[in-house]
């Protein structure tokens, strides 16, 4: 019996078949607070993806409205045309989980009816460098992959202070969008915020933090009070928390021990994304 002989593939052979495979790639913000830091990201990230979509809603999921967002959307429309931008309100009778659950789910209901093949969930406060996006990408096509999760890096009252050790939980990357495609509850292959659990996670990667990381600049804002009152997560807090954790933020220093992660360490960063 004859066998044929495998055609050897070299580096730049098997990078031109990636690249032949179209990625479309999604990048969706959901979007109430913290108008800088979204537009930081918008401008980091924009040109690496396909589309941009944000998602945005007027009032929080714990019912306070904005007087900004109508003047915000003004000004990221003129800055970036091009993204699509969507009004979502939370139901003020489900939780402030299920209200993200929902408005992931929105997102994902929207681009599933464009030609995106792949996309990214992301907060206005998440930033992926181009070279840890281009990694993803070979990776999710590489291995047909669903989904690929990541560590983060969290600054914290200014961008070059971040809190140390990184933290236990990971983010999820790079989605491979399917017809059946929604976020769900339950169990998941890696420990994230539940709001954003897919249905299709069959095949996925971890990546390492010296491979691919997330930059999370979520303790970086101009309004500290704002992002507390109105996070999500802020349903397990007590007024008291809330108001320790601001005047730890107003107080902070390099080497404080921040009580909002858990006694991690404030320490001084030279890389920027």
């Amino acid at each position: 019996m004859r066998h044929k002989r495998r055609r050897r593939i070299d580096g730049s052979e098997k990078d031109s078949e990636l690249n032949s495979i179209e990625m479309k790639l999604s990048l969706l913000y959901t979007y109430f607070n913290g108008f800088d830091q979204l537009i930081n990201s918008i401008e980091k990230m924009h040109d690496l993806v396909d589309s941009v979509v944000v998602c945005y809603q007027t009032t929080s999921n714990k019912g306070h409205v904005s007087g900004t967002i109508e003047s915000e959307l003004n000004h990221l429309s003129n800055t970036f045309p091009n993204v699509i931008l969507l009004n979502w309100e939370p139901n003020p009778n489900s939780d402030t989980k299920q209200n993200e659950r929902d408005k992931h789910n929105f997102m994902i209901q929207h681009i599933k009816q464009t030609d995106s093949t792949h996309f990214i969930m992301s907060a206005c406060d998440h930033v992926y460098t181009s070279g840890h996006i281009e990694v993803a990408k070979k990776k999710m096509i590489s291995e047909n992959l669903d989904i690929c999760f990541t560590k983060m890096f969290t600054y914290y009252k200014h961008e070059n202070w971040r809190v140390d050790p990184i933290e236990e939980y990971f983010m999820p990357f790079i989605h491979k969008l399917h017809a059946s495609t929604k976020i769900v509850t339950g169990k998941y292959p890696a420990y994230v915020d539940p709001s954003v659990k897919v249905n299709t996670c069959k095949r996925f990667h971890i990546f390492k933090p010296s491979e691919c990381i997330m930059h999370h600049y979520s303790m970086v804002r101009n309004d500290i009070e704002n992002k507390f009152n109105n996070a999500a997560a802020s349903v397990r807090w007590t007024p008291e928390q809330i108001k320790t954790f601001i005047d730890e933020y107003n107080n902070a220093k390099l080497g404080n021990a921040i009580t909002y992660f858990s006694g991690r360490r404030l320490v001084h960063v030279h890389e920027r994304t």
